[in-house]
């Protein structure tokens, strides 16, 4: 420690935050030597406080053997966003990646329970530990249910989990180990704090979001798609650390220009399973809903235009979400998980909610998009913001989008075009995929 507080010039403290965690952390932003002006962006490391948390994992209520009606298993998700024909195509996965920066573990056999249930046969599940891993889950698995989404809708695609710690220098090392590796062409990240929190210290924030940005901005180079929960507390992600903050705030990493921020949405289908119509999600007595709103350290990227996004909202800054899918733990996604131990056999399926379901549903369909393209003998599909707004604008086009125009997110709401809550809305996968491809050329 005392090394460290000379090298880099600054003074290293133990600190504790409201809920009786602690932590270290400098209280002025890292002095680096002159010589090496140019060649450092940033020092990581100083600081263990956790930085990000699950964007969203809402357990509604333990399923049973009589589960609530309309929860998404497998058939579900095909039925309501149009993927049955995709799969019956072919379309499952097989020879594609897909990574995922986590911050606790999952049960293995939780896994071998839902893929036993609904007849998967995956491949193996591979965990690199990054900083010495993750934390264990306490209460309900956020890996769990990433896993368990992307075995419904992308059953042979191989998982790459990288566990890691919280704290800010951990989960850049784990987005920058998934982008080094270069392994899998499409990420899912189901992580995301309060961006305006990261700038309570000038220099440090505006470095970390500069870390990021090369982190990101590396992937799309190499023809990866990173696709970022909005997060699970509407237009106010700082409430979540601190219940009296009701501040307009987006989730970081979410307001990325090289990411994709999959929002939320309330999903009704029809009797036989179709899609009926979705709500932007808001839940105001709990407090939940689609994360969604303008970055305070992102300037609004050149691709990101068309109806709605120009609006009585609008700055120069980046706005999220780019699109949804559901995400209302009142019809949510069947999931099987025993992690807080107090179940067992059927006892453990529940119902989940939040964008950290709705984000590996659509890392899942760009996967059976890439399976498609490379049986074409094209490359992957990589970053696709600029084809999502492009389709959006383009009335010819975005029949590939559910289009959103009720409801909201606790305080922007949802409109024709894109708008705050949903982005330019859900997926009708056996649409979207077709457009992509063709707009890939």
């Amino acid at each position: 420690v005392a090394q460290a507080e000379k090298f880099f010039r600054v003074p290293l403290s133990d600190y504790r935050t409201a809920s009786g965690k602690t932590y270290y952390a400098p209280d002025v932003a890292p002095r680096l030597p002159d010589e090496w002006k140019g060649a450092a962006l940033n020092v990581l490391g100083l600081n263990n406080r956790p930085a990000l948390h699950p964007a969203g994992i809402l357990r509604l209520t333990q399923a049973t053997q009589q589960p609530p009606p309309r929860l998404l298993g497998p058939v579900e998700l095909e039925r309501a966003y149009n993927i049955a024909p995709l799969h019956a195509a072919g379309l499952n996965g097989e020879g594609q990646t897909i990574a995922m920066p986590e911050i606790d573990t999952f049960k293995q056999r939780d896994i071998d329970y839902y893929d036993r249930t609904y007849g998967i046969t995956p491949y193996p599940i591979e965990v690199i530990k990054v900083n010495g891993g993750a934390d264990k889950a306490q209460q309900v698995s956020e890996t769990t249910l990433d896993i368990q989404v992307i075995h419904a809708i992308a059953p042979r695609a191989k998982i790459l989990v990288y566990e890691s710690p919280a704290d800010f220098g951990s989960l850049a090392d784990n987005f920058n180990k998934i982008v080094s590796d270069n392994r899998a062409k499409v990420v899912s990240v189901s992580l995301g704090g309060c961006e305006p929190a990261i700038w309570e210290t000038p220099d440090l924030g505006r470095n970390y979001f500069a870390t990021l940005n090369n982190i990101f901005r590396q992937a799309t180079a190499q023809g990866m798609s990173v696709f970022v929960a909005s997060g699970d507390d509407g237009a106010y992600t700082c409430h979540r650390n601190d219940p009296n903050d009701n501040t307009l705030s987006a989730s970081l990493p979410a307001t990325n220009p090289f990411v994709t921020a999959v929002g939320g949405t309330a999903l009704l289908v029809n009797d036989n399973g179709s899609y009926y119509s979705e709500a932007g999600w808001e839940g105001p007595m709990a407090g939940s809903g689609s994360g969604g709103g303008l970055s305070v350290g992102y300037l609004r990227p050149d691709w990101q235009s068309g109806p709605g996004v120009s609006n009585q909202y609008s700055t120069d800054a980046r706005q999220v979400p780019d699109i949804a899918a559901s995400a209302d733990p009142l019809t949510g996604y069947r999931i099987y998980d025993s992690t807080d131990g107090g179940c067992s056999g059927e006892e453990c399926w529940v119902a989940i909610g939040g964008t950290s379901a709705s984000t590996p549903l659509w890392a899942s369909l760009i996967t059976l998009a890439n399976q498609r393209a490379a049986s074409n003998g094209k490359s992957t599909l990589g970053f696709i913001n600029p084809m999502l707004y492009k389709m959006g604008a383009d009335s010819t086009l975005n029949a590939a989008f559910h289009d959103v125009t009720v409801g909201g997110n606790l305080y922007y709401p949802s409109t024709a075009g894109w708008d705050y809550a949903t982005g330019w809305g859900s997926p009708d996968a056996s649409k979207l995929i077709p457009e992509l491809l063709a707009l890939q050329g």
